[in-house]
């Protein structure tokens, strides 16, 4: 039990931290109006976004080794543990990385079909750069952004592959203790599978709940 309590709440903080960062980074991309980095995400595959994050910073990655070479530390394994870490670091940034251009496109889109020039309005009533944003931008993006942040956290609550590859024994994300399970408790497995339907099912709920109109 210690073990499921201990993949939930690990399971609650990736998806939390993932969707928040990648929310957060795609709304100001998209209010700055850069479009820089975002074709790449968008191309590679979640697995294969791992794999990269795993090649660069992994204890023996690309980046370890470059900082051993140029005597920024004594051996490779002196780098952060960023990879298979207690706090699911590797397994947030693939997911920051590969969610932000979802919200970031969102939101453009959202912009765009905007009729008027609302925060040219606040600023020539005096509003500073946060206030537009906070009162006329966020208001405006909410409806749309907080459905979406709602899929974003379902799908990475319940993801098995990067979590997998870059995550550890101990804690560790939810499905990735039940396909451990599988093995050799089939019927734990399978209720945790359950839950993590039951789980997806109030998650929809909400966004079907949220996208109704008044």
């Amino acid at each position: 039990m210690d073990e499921l309590r201990a993949a939930v709440g690990f399971s609650l903080w990736v998806a939390a931290a993932s969707t928040a960062l990648s929310l957060a980074t795609g709304v100001f991309f998209a209010v700055r109006g850069s479009r820089v980095l975002w074709q790449v995400p968008l191309a590679m595959p979640h697995l294969t976004m791992a794999v990269v994050v795993l090649h660069l910073l992994a204890p023996s990655g690309l980046f370890a080794r470059l900082l051993y070479s140029l005597g920024v530390i004594a051996a490779p394994g002196e780098f952060p543990d960023l990879v298979q870490d207690r706090w699911g670091a590797g397994i947030i940034l693939v997911y920051w990385i590969k969610e932000t251009p979802f919200f970031a496109l969102l939101a453009r889109t959202v912009l765009a079909r905007l009729s008027g020039d609302y925060d040219a309005v606040a600023a020539t009533l005096g509003a500073g750069p946060w206030q537009r944003f906070r009162y006329v931008t966020a208001p405006l993006l909410l409806p749309a952004l907080g459905p979406a942040a709602v899929l974003v956290f379902g799908f990475v609550f319940a993801s098995f592959d990067v979590a997998f590859l870059l995550g550890r024994t101990y804690p560790a994300m939810l499905s990735v203790v039940a396909q451990r399970y599988f093995a050799t408790d089939r019927e734990t497995a399978l209720a945790i599978s359950a839950g993590q339907g039951l789980f997806s099912a109030a998650l929809a709920a909400v966004y079907v709940r949220w996208r109704r109109p008044a």
